[in-house]
């Protein structure tokens, strides 16, 4: 993942001075790289939640149909064939996700709990494959407000990523409207003991990672759902150091997107301070950073 820079020299001189600068470059792009993926995965796992738990209730809809026809069919298409899904409602009935078959229950109930197990050989979906579970526990419905959704990762990874710690989502307010975006439902995300392990099994590319988020779910036009995030989080990357992350424009990830397509942030490590933007809500793998103020450059994630 992280880019090597070949340096040639002539004199010790020049040598030393074209290190310090190529070490400052490479610490931004790892520093940018590190937030980069932890931002990915760990709005990747709150898709997955969100998907799951918006579909089979809703009192706010009237109806819980469960199915690939209608209006939660948006959702109910997003779950792979791959994933096993497993409900438990709060009254206890428990029952395994099937696109084909309707389901209903009483407004009174909502999800108490759901198991999105995703198989030890890997579930493919929008060019990500994930593998393990996530457990999920809520005291109420996904729209309604003051619901809190506890996250646990077990044995999780994304394209052979290994993704640990608990997320907590708090729902704080929720609109509906008959125009686009026809649902705007606000979260406060939450991530305690994060931490990412590159593929190879023994690179850490961060750890202890805390972040205090606030999150917009919308559903829009063509069934399009955005999640706009803006807050602060902190932790360890690979090389001890730690960096601090602040949103200055909402980062904007499209479910069906692998990355984020809009949005800019702030990283600061004890040696320096890197601003990377995304662009302009195109899904694609290029953003620009700038290192201590000074002019920006591409980078592909």
């Amino acid at each position: 993942m992280k880019k090597q820079l070949i340096f040639s020299s002539l004199v010790v001189f020049s040598v030393m001075l074209i290190s310090a600068c190529g070490k400052k470059k490479q610490t931004a792009i790892d520093a940018s790289e590190t937030n980069d993926v932890a931002e990915k995965m760990y709005s990747d796992v709150f898709n997955e939640i969100s998907k799951t738990n918006s579909e089979v209730e809703d009192g706010q809809f009237k109806t819980s149909i469960f199915k690939n026809t209608g209006t939660s069919g948006a959702f109910a298409s997003e779950i792979p064939e791959c994933a096993t899904v497993t409900y438990t409602l709060s009254n206890n009935e428990t029952f395994i996700f099937d696109p084909d078959t309707n389901h209903h229950h009483a407004d009174s109930l909502y999800l108490k709990s759901v198991t999105i197990d995703y198989g030890t050989d890997g579930c493919e979906q929008n060019g990500r494959t994930r593998k393990g579970k996530i457990e999920i526990i809520r005291d109420g419905k996904w729209f309604e407000q003051g619901t809190q959704t506890t996250a646990t990762l077990v044995d999780f990874s994304i394209d052979g990523y290994a993704i640990e710690g608990n997320k907590t989502i708090t729902t704080k307010e929720v609109s509906l409207q008959f125009v686009t975006p026809f649902i705007t439902a606000s979260f406060d995300v939450d991530v305690a003991g994060g931490k990412i392990t590159h593929p190879d099994g023994s690179t850490i590319i961060v750890d202890q990672w805390e972040s205090t988020r606030n999150g917009t779910w919308t559903l829009e036009t063509g069934f399009a759902v955005f999640f706009k995030l803006t807050g602060s989080a902190s932790g360890v990357d690979g090389g001890g150091n730690v960096i601090t992350v602040t949103i200055l424009e909402q980062l904007i990830a499209k479910l069906g997107c692998k990355w984020i397509i809009d949005g800019s942030f702030e990283i600061v490590t004890p040696d320096l301070t890197v601003e990377l933007d995304y662009g302009d809500g195109t899904c694609d793998n290029k953003a620009t950073y700038s290192i201590n103020g000074k002019k920006e450059k591409e980078l592909e994630l």
